[in-house]
């Protein structure tokens, strides 16, 4: 039974020393990593301040910055309509550590205007 007892309480300690251990070391704040996105080519918005979204994320230890703009066309298969609403998006996923770009991802969708 003492073996028991001494092998348990071996084992918590262990589990206490060895527990939850923050390996994210965050070189950045949210300025930094928007002057980061804004050199990545990341859109200003219309009146010229930063960007959309910025968020944290402490497990994965990255920065997502989203930047989205909007804008009429009249253009392919919008020109038989009344146009189009073309909204882009830029999606930066910024390194905590390095302060490096880890990924880079644009998307447009059209939304026609039916009235």
């Amino acid at each position: 039974m003492k073996k028991w007892v001494l092998l348990v309480w071996v084992l918590m300690m262990a589990s206490f020393a060895f527990g939850q251990k923050s390996s994210c070391n965050n070189r950045l704040d949210s300025l930094q990593a928007l002057k980061i996105a804004l050199k990545n080519g990341a859109w200003p918005t219309a009146e010229g301040s930063i960007p959309t979204r910025v968020s944290f994320d402490s497990l994965k230890c990255e920065w997502t910055v989203v930047a989205s703009r909007h804008g009429h066309t009249r253009k392919g298969k919008c020109k038989y309509t009344n146009g189009c609403t073309l909204v882009s998006s830029l999606t930066l996923v910024l390194d905590a550590k390095t302060k490096r770009l880890k990924s880079k991802k644009r998307s447009e969708k059209l939304y026609p205007n039916y009235e």
